[in-house]
């Protein structure tokens, strides 16, 4: 087991560790309580009973004080008491006077108490726990239940309080005893990990985050980390992306984020097929475990696996800030002090108004009771089984954090008995915090807010998480500061040529991953490829933009300097050249086959060919997965909406330009299908249906 320390303590003076105040631990031989196991009571008071030793033996933990006043398990047991006092296994013994009979030199030895009667161990463990001071005495191990009445009469007589360490049967049934929370009897910190859901796509975050956390303003714990410290656990998606964990687990100790968590570990799913999707193109056709199976699978299975590092389980994604330190101290000291809870996280505080569904629903960034076997149960039994028949027969967008929200809706819960029961029995189990703030809506990432850090750590003292990517992503921008690219706008993305007279080394943090792992080298070489550069907070909505969508390809040419003032139409050309898997080199279409599976053609295209790009176009079949969105008018989505929307129809050039490119391709009604619905992801206009916003 994890942390089991082999005590072999020298002979010492009787009663040499008094309990002056502190809490005892009683331990029987029989099972201990969900999320109590030895290693955790290393640092505990503990008398052992009877014949627990069988058990300790196995893990190589020994209390400090063993007790047997029973002559019958004298005779059974008296060959092992002997050899806990010979080996110096344990400090301290209570034993019936049969023992002596067998061991007389043991009447002499300090280490050695006799019991003036017999009785049960547990009684005259609890008596000498008191007498020793103890002011808390928990009992736990203990399987008869024909001891919690004879305990309950004994404590009426002691001057300290007796608890059962969590909810074991024998003990509290009836209420006879009262329960004990295990983490705080124990003065241990029951946040056993956070946890950071993981696919290939998340890494070079996961990388940033550990310089990110390293810096001063950033680092986990201002102070000595409460114990245990928590686990750092990585839950890949699949094999594809765990392959990367040596990588993650050097960047762990480059940063030296040793000194605040217990390791890090891996855990992957093997997820496949339908189960490890996640589509953002809600027109495209799915099956029945949705859109985002993917993402929904691989929580709740992480969930499941993290259980075993401790009761409380904090879900980090990789697009989470902190904006203060000390952000991992607090959160110990949060759950250290909470009334038990099942699910505590933010609410969406944002600007944007979310739809009446998911309006309350608590962000699935939080804290989850991984190790409450309550908690799983209700996972188990409620959640996933709910999270899949709602997608299913509702809605194939929904993700697994709005579920709960759903079947606890006013409406469900006044038409819906069994719903109105579970929420009376669990309401109290989900609770909002302040400690982390959700504003990640799509607008927010659309037109991100570069203050937004600041004014939280300003105007909400105790938020410490921010789960806001735009925000995540200038901190990791601001690590390594851009060097300038021509082109280059304040707030939205510019075309930039990358080439031989770049400074080297390739600033590849700052540009959109539109080209080989090799860009670097490649760009040196002066191989020719578009990328197109983004400012910090707008890469994901914009990467989706400049994708050729239907076959998910990027572009792979290069513009000469500035967009000329036919880019309308050339970048229109771009994206049908991308559709159909045209390069501008043997070089490249040679790299980019090997690295997407797909056949890429040459094209003979030069930089400066600008021409000859429309007159290739016009050999060349209609595109046959339809056309993408223009790149100008994805720049002006991205820099205002609004703005976009209206010049559309006020601006007669660029409107024109527009109209251009829809006659000239045959999908232009496809190409208007696409532009609305764009618009409306990044809130330019309104929904046909409704003015409110998914999370």
């Amino acid at each position: 087991m994890k942390g089991n320390v082999l005590r072999r303590p020298v002979s010492v003076a009787r009663d040499s560790r008094p309990l002056q105040g502190a809490a005892c631990v009683v331990l029987g031989p029989g099972p201990l309580p969900a999320g109590v196991d030895l290693w955790r009571l290393r640092s505990q008071d503990c008398i052992g009973l009877d014949d627990g030793f069988r058990v300790w033996d196995g893990a190589g933990w020994y209390p400090w004080r063993h007790v047997c006043t029973d002559p019958v398990l004298i005779q059974a047991c008296h060959a092992g008491i002997e050899r806990l006092a010979a080996c110096g296994l344990v400090q301290d013994f209570l034993v019936h006077p049969a023992f002596f009979d067998l061991y007389p030199h043991r009447r002499t030895d300090p280490r050695f108490l006799a019991s003036p009667v017999a009785r049960p161990s547990a009684l005259a463990a609890l008596d000498w726990a008191a007498g020793l001071g103890a002011a808390r005495v928990v009992l736990a191990g203990l399987a008869d239940p024909a001891l919690a009445p004879l305990l309950d009469r004994a404590a009426q007589d002691l001057p300290c309080r007796v608890d059962s360490l969590g909810p074991q049967e024998a003990l509290t049934a009836g209420g006879i005893l009262g329960q004990a929370d295990p983490d705080r009897v124990l003065g241990l910190s029951p946040l056993g990990c956070v946890f950071i859901p993981c696919t290939a796509g998340d890494i070079d975050d996961i990388l940033g985050n550990f310089r990110l956390w390293a810096t001063a303003a950033c680092l986990p714990c201002d102070g000595p980390v409460a114990e245990p410290a928590p686990v750092l656990a990585v839950v890949f998606n699949n094999a594809t992306a765990a392959a990367r964990a040596p990588e993650i687990a050097a960047a762990f100790a480059e940063a030296g984020m040793a000194r605040f968590f217990d390791g890090v570990q891996f855990e992957c799913l093997d997820l496949e097929g339908a189960r490890d999707v996640y589509i953002r193109d809600h027109s495209l056709p799915v099956g029945d475990l949705g859109y985002k199976a993917g993402p929904n699978t691989q929580v709740f299975e992480a969930l499941r696996r993290v259980a075993r590092f401790g009761r409380y389980a904090f879900l980090m994604e990789a697009d989470c800030l902190p904006i203060r330190r000390g952000w991992l101290s607090r959160l110990q000291a949060i759950v250290a002090g909470a009334e038990p809870f099942w699910v505590m996280g933010s609410p969406y505080r944002g600007e944007v108004r979310l739809a009446r569904d998911y309006i309350r629903h608590i962000n699935g960034n939080a804290v989850y009771a991984a190790g409450d076997p309550g908690f799983q149960t209700f996972a188990a039994d409620v959640w996933e089984p709910q999270t899949w028949h709602l997608v299913r027969v509702r809605d194939k967008r929904l993700a697994y954090d709005c579920i709960l929200e759903i079947l606890f809706s006013d409406t469900n819960l006044e038409t819906d008995a069994d719903s109105l029961a579970l929420w009376k029995r669990s309401a109290h189990r989900f609770r909002y915090s302040d400690y982390i703030q959700n504003i990640a809506a799509r607008r927010d990432l659309a037109r991100p807010d570069p203050d937004l850090p600041d004014r939280l750590r300003r105007d909400s003292p105790d938020t410490h998480i921010l789960h806001c990517r735009p925000a995540q992503q200038a901190a990791l921008a601001a690590l390594d500061p851009r060097l300038p690219l021509p082109g280059e706008g304040a707030g939205f993305p510019r075309l930039a040529l990358i080439g031989p007279g770049l400074p080297a080394p390739w600033p590849e943090a700052a540009l959109v991953r539109l080209a080989p792992q090799d860009a670097g080298a490649a760009a040196r070489t002066g191989a020719e490829m578009l990328v197109w550069h983004l400012p910090a907070g707008v890469q994901p909505a914009a990467s989706d933009l400049a994708m050729a969508r239907a076959c998910d390809l990027p572009l792979v040419l290069w513009l000469e300097g500035p967009p000329p003032d036919d880019a309308a139409t050339l970048l229109a050309d771009m994206l049908h050249l991308a559709a159909r898997r045209l390069v501008a080199s043997a070089d490249l279409a040679q790299c980019w086959s090997q690295r997407f599976g797909l056949p890429f053609v040459p094209a003979d295209a030069r930089p400066d060919g600008r021409n000859r790009l429309r007159l290739l176009l016009r050999d060349l079949p209609a595109p046959v997965h339809g056309p993408g969105l223009p790149l100008w008018l994805a720049a002006e989505l991205l820099r205002d909406p609004g703005s976009a929307a209206r010049r559309l129809t006020e601006d007669p050039g660029l409107s024109g330009a527009l109209e251009q490119a829809l006659r000239a391709d045959p999908g232009g009604d496809r190409l208007r299908h696409h532009l609305d619905r764009v618009l409306r992801h990044l809130g330019g206009a309104p929904d046909r249906t409704t003015q409110e916003e998914r999370p």
